[in-house]
């Protein structure tokens, strides 16, 4: 399901629906360089997708997978996702910042471009 949103406020790598308020400068991989084509568009592999979402902690993998709708979950709005986990809305922003934060380090970039390179 794809979401109406411009391409620069996408992840840079294509990951389709995810969308960060602030998008690293100096992010060595474009969409361009790493996207699939597939019918609905540029998609990152779910094979990568999964490896990525694999090295989050599992809260915040599980935040993302729901509030986005990956791996096969149904996408939630934020109060559904606080009241499965028993916190606060607010928590749940702060986990969804945070595993967007973790996403972004070079180590996770590291392990993007190892599958990339080994596809």
């Amino acid at each position: 399901m794809a979401l109406a949103v411009p391409d620069e406020e996408l992840f840079p790598i294509g990951i389709e629906g995810f969308r960060l308020e602030k998008q690293p400068e100096s992010f060595p991989i474009t969409k361009d360089q790493i996207a699939v084509q597939d019918a609905g568009g540029h998609i990152l592999d779910k094979l990568i997708l999964k490896e990525v979402l694999f090295t989050l902690p599992i809260r915040e993998q599980y935040v993302l997978e729901r509030a986005f709708g990956l791996n096969g979950h149904p996408s939630l709005m934020m109060k559904e996702l606080a009241e499965d986990l028993g916190v606060t809305r607010s928590r749940v922003q702060q986990l969804k910042e945070s595993a967007f934060k973790r996403l972004r380090h070079p180590c996770r970039i590291r392990i993007l471009e190892e599958v990339l390179v080994n596809a």
